[in-house]
């Protein structure tokens, strides 16, 4: 049978358990990237809502990286491309540009 197409969020949100174990809530969309027709990354601020963050055991390719980062120790990562949006996060937490979304 043929899967039926899923929103944006709940695309987010099912690789973001893929990935790290949590379950989460998108609050709002801080930026959309795109590089040709065939890349384009959306970028959301969420809140962990349930879940249990893998293990290095559990960890697979896609959760490799997967960790808490009290933003004191370095963060080891596979590419900087995250850096910026981490920083756009952190902006908008302290003062956002436009309302969060509502469930």
């Amino acid at each position: 049978h043929e899967a039926l197409p899923i929103s944006i969020v709940e695309a987010m949100k099912r690789e973001v358990e893929e990935e790290t174990g949590l379950a989460c809530e998108a609050r709002t969309l801080l930026a959309v990237q795109e590089n040709g027709p065939s890349w384009i990354r959306y970028v959301f601020l969420a809140e962990a809502t349930g879940g249990v963050l893998k293990t290095t055991e559990k960890a697979d390719a896609e959760s490799l990286q997967a960790t808490w980062w009290n933003r004191i120790r370095p963060l080891p990562l596979r590419a900087s491309d995250i850096l910026p949006l981490i920083e756009l996060a952190l902006r908008y937490r302290e003062s956002p540009s436009h309302p969060r979304s509502e469930e």
